[in-house]
């Protein structure tokens, strides 16, 4: 058996062991019958489905199929109104297949055929687009939209398939633009590391090439190293990850606002006279605010005794030292606060200071 026997045979073993459904016709299937039936819904969500099949597939995506898909979004576009997008779908199934025959069963639109048709010549003279792909592949094989591409390679702008079939023969794929925001790392889609210190063994072609005739002699074509590895199963990647080092615990709320290391000189004198302060407003409160008050409820229950000038006296010393015990406190609670709240020690130059003194900025400028 020659190389093309065993790389048919590879091949075959891989297909065996995949999934049952390597590419997407089955939701093109289902976006066909929807379009039949125009139930735009249920076309939405097939072609959407075999757009994500594209790049999950098992295998490189046959141009055909791709076209297909493109075509399938083009009517649904043009059912649905938008005659613009259909061109635009039009066009990509074209720059797929340029050869893509229009399918007269599920579309008889003679004018939208002929719009199809028109098509052909503006999608042969369309800009072009490098792949990128590298030099050094290994055996790695890169394939955009179904064919293969190599280093220097471009193809028309718009959205692709770039898929990659690694050395075992699984393959991986992505949309496209191959613009900057879109670039694609061929080697690294595989998911394990390419060999590129082999390659594939280019062999001269012979005049007996795809006949079973070897005249007796042996079969002297250099073992290709590409082949016995399309022949092995792909590596089974596992991915471990090493547990991180949890992040050593910052100081809590508490201990961050209110720790010894969050205290200044400035802080403590300022938060100590707040506390000063506090205190001179309960004892002013205690002290003269509620012998005050009692005067006055005395004075309303004695009308008979206290006189109408009296009782104003009374009145007017209760509310001024009441004021003034609320006062002191009121300012108490304020510096307090600030020197809790805006006191604290930071890592900076400057500082705002607060004292029941005035408010300013305390530092290096």
């Amino acid at each position: 058996m020659g190389r093309r026997g065993v790389l048919g045979s590879a091949l075959g073993a891989l297909l065996l062991a995949g999934p049952a459904y390597a590419f997407p016709q089955d939701h093109l299937k289902l976006a066909r019958a929807a379009l039949e039936s125009k139930d735009e819904a249920a076309a939405v969500e097939a072609l959407d489905a075999a757009e994500d099949a594209f790049e999950d597939a098992d295998g490189v995506a046959p141009s055909e199929v791709l076209a297909t898909f493109w075509i399938y979004r083009g009517l649904l576009a043009q059912q649905r109104g938008s005659t613009s997008d259909a061109m635009d779908a039009f066009r990509e199934a074209l720059v797929v297949d340029i050869r893509h025959k229009w399918d007269t069963e599920l579309s008889s639109d003679r004018e939208l055929r002929k719009v199809f048709e028109a098509l052909r010549g503006e999608v042969e003279g369309r800009e072009s687009i490098d792949t990128s792909v590298p030099e050094a592949t290994g055996c790695a094989v890169a394939y955009v939209d179904g064919n293969r591409v190599r280093s220097g390679d471009s193809v028309g702008i718009g959205r692709r398939l770039a898929q990659v079939q690694c050395p075992h023969g699984d393959v991986h794929g992505t949309w496209t633009s191959f613009t900057e925001d879109e670039t694609v790392d061929w080697l690294g889609m595989c998911p394990y590391p390419v060999d590129l210190s082999i390659s594939p063994v280019d062999a001269e072609p012979s005049e007996f090439e795809g006949l079973d005739v070897g005249f007796g002699a042996e079969d002297v074509t250099a073992d290709d190293p590409c082949i016995d590895l399309l022949a092995t199963p792909p590596p089974v990647v596992v991915a471990t990850e090493e547990p991180e080092e949890p992040l050593p615990a910052g100081p809590g709320f508490l201990e961050q606002h209110l720790g010894k290391d969050s205290w200044t000189t400035k802080r403590a004198v300022t938060v100590g006279a707040g506390g000063a302060l506090i205190t001179t407003g309960i004892v002013l409160h205690y002290a003269v605010v509620v012998p005050a008050y009692d005067m006055v409820e005395w004075g309303r229950r004695n009308t008979v005794a206290v006189t109408r000038y009296q009782a104003d006296v009374l009145t007017e010393r209760f509310q001024t030292r009441r004021a003034i015990a609320y006062s002191v406190t009121a300012a108490g609670v304020l510096t307090t606060a600030a020197g809790l709240v805006f006191m604290r020690a930071k890592p900076v130059g400057i500082q705002p200071v607060v004292t029941p003194f005035g408010a300013g900025l305390s530092g290096r400028f």
